[in-house]
Formats: structure tokens, C-alpha cells, sequence
């Protein structure tokens, strides 16, 4: 994967990291003209490379950093006595968490026109090339694109993020982590948090008071930790969050070894979620044995 991206890294303009990145389909002129083109018919399609690769890792590395950052609220949350609305917040961290991890391995959703399209800048070779074309095959030669008729939801995300952690052999991750969280079904990565937004599910005496009890949501051994991905356990959402953004700055790592500029953003990362800004980092990462940033 870090050869796929490289070409595109190579195009990465230091100063796009001042801002808020674009996302839109509107905002990537490439991406539109050929989501316009695609006839009707089609539920999917093969197409040249995309330039917009390059916003598209612009946007996700920026979500790596508002995912990490939402982290650091959930854990203030936690430790402030407000450990109920912390889940919501853990999970919300998971959610752009997730998006950058499918991001950093080449694949985003987007809407666009009243339909939802998967784009897949490093795809894997059309099972109907020959055997010599198949020899020949290089990452990134070309992009796939893939059409259906629902409207993006966190579903959606969930869904997409599995089958590629799923399918994705190189990862440079705790594999028993992967393992945990591959097991969740793509509908309850966000039983808790809808729980807690639409069903009034309060899980802690913490709607009028704080609560003194900044261990409540941290585990002790790496056997708890393991725990807490059940979905229906009370930490479920901080263990998601905690894995989450550790295996999208690890991604991120990963890219940075061969690019300068991708590595100032990691090391923008490993001081903004410092301890004690990221008030439970060591305490998840002594339980977890993974390191959060």
C-alpha cells in the first residue's frame, strides 16, 4: 500500500495541512466528471487513476487528528465524572477513526447525486484478467468505483470498515485487536451510542452530578480489555474509540517512514495527545498493550 500511495505523496502540498481539507465530490473535479460519466446501467467500474487520491489522504489525515482529538474529550468526559456521555463521545472518535483507517488504505464512501458510490483508488485486479495481465498488475493503475442506491450511514462505514480489515492480509496491527473487532456485526458498533442519543439509555448516575470515579471505564489487564469489545459491555464504546484511532495513527506511521511530510503530521499527533492531555492514555495502553498514538 505505501507504494500505491507514493506517487500521490509525492503530490501532497505542505500548506493544504493549514486547512480543513476538502471532501465533497463538488470540491474533486476528477471524481464528479467521472461519477457524471458512469452510464446508468452500471453498478460498477473500472477507471483511470484519480487525482483527488491526493485530497482524499489530505482528508484523512486530517480525520486521524479529529479523531484522536474527540478521544482526548471522551477521556476529560471520563475522569471529569461525566463517564455516560463518554461513550457517545469514544464513539464518535471510532466513527471518523474508521473512515481514516478505510482511507488510509485507498477506499472512501461518497454521496453524490441522490446515490452513494465506494471509491477504491488501489484496487485489487479484475478477477477477469489473464493470467499475464495478472503478472502485470500494479497497484494503482487504475481505480474502482462501485454504485448502490442507499443513503451513506454509519451502517454503511461499519460495513465497509470490516470487509476491508477483513480482507486487508498486511496490516501492521495487533491481530487479536482486528480479530475483536471484525467480530462486532456491522449494526452494533453503534447500538451503545444510539442507545444513549435516541432511546434515553443513561447508563451511569451521572445526569444531575459528577461522579467521582475516574477509574469506572478503564481496564486492568489486557483480558478486560478484551471484554469490552462485547457490545453490550458499559466500556464498549471507549474500547472501540481507543482501537480505533490506535490503528488509524498506525496506519499513519506506517505511511510516514517514507514521507517527511505525512511523519511532522504523526509527530503533530504524538504531542497533542500527550499525558496529560489524553488523560487515560497510559492506563489504555498498559491494560491494552497497544500503543494509542
Amino acid at each position: 500500500m505505501v507504494d500505491a500511495w507514493a506517487p500521490f505523496i509525492s503530490a501532497l502540498d505542505p500548506a493544504r495541512f493549514q486547512f480543513v481539507p476538502v471532501s465533497g465530490v463538488k470540491e474533486l473535479p476528477d471524481l464528479q466528471a467521472t461519477l457524471e460519466k458512469l452510464p446508468h446501467s452500471s453498478v460498477e467500474v473500472r477507471v483511470e487513476p484519480l487525482s483527488s487520491a491526493v485530497a482524499h489522504l489530505e482528508e484523512t489525515v486530517f480525520l486521524t487528528h479529529k479523531a484522536a482529538n474527540i478521544l482526548c474529550a471522551a477521556h476529560d468526559q471520563a475522569v471529569g465524572g461525566l463517564p455516560t456521555w463518554s461513550l457517545a463521545t469514544a464513539y464518535q472518535a471510532a466513527m471518523f477513526a474508521s473512515i481514516a483507517c478505510c482511507g488510509f488504505l485507498g477506499v472512501t464512501l461518497h454521496a453524490y447525486v441522490k446515490k452513494s458510490f465506494i471509491v477504491d483508488f488501489f484496487p485489487e485486479p479484475s478477477k477477469d484478467l489473464s493470467r499475464k495481465a495478472l503478472q502485470g498488475y500494479r497497484l494503482g493503475s487504475e481505480a474502482h468505483i462501485i454504485r448502490f442506491e442507499s443513503t451513506v450511514s454509519h451502517f454503511h462505514h461499519w460495513a465497509l470498515f470490516r470487509r476491508i480489515i477483513r480482507t486487508t492480509t498486511d496490516i501492521d496491527f495487533d491481530e487479536e485487536i482486528i480479530l475483536l473487532l471484525d467480530k462486532v456485526q456491522d449494526k452494533l458498533y453503534a447500538e451503545q451510542r444510539n442507545g444513549l442519543h435516541y432511546n434515553h439509555r443513561w447508563q451511569y448516575d451521572d445526569l444531575h452530578k459528577y461522579i467521582d470515579a475516574p477509574g469506572l471505564l478503564v481496564p486492568d489487564s489486557r483480558k478486560t480489555y478484551k471484554e469490552m469489545f462485547d457490545p453490550q459491555s458499559p466500556g464498549f464504546s471507549m474500547a472501540l474509540g481507543t482501537a480505533l484511532v490506535s490503528l488509524a495513527t498506525t496506519l499513519l506511521a506506517g505511511l510516514s517512514r517514507s514521507a517527511p511530510l505525512l511523519a511532522e503530521q504523526h509527530a503533530k499527533l504524538q504531542t497533542a495527545c500527550a499525558i496529560p492531555r489524553m488523560k487515560l492514555r497510559a492506563e489504555y495502553e498498559s491494560a491494552s498493550g497497544i500503543a494509542l498514538i
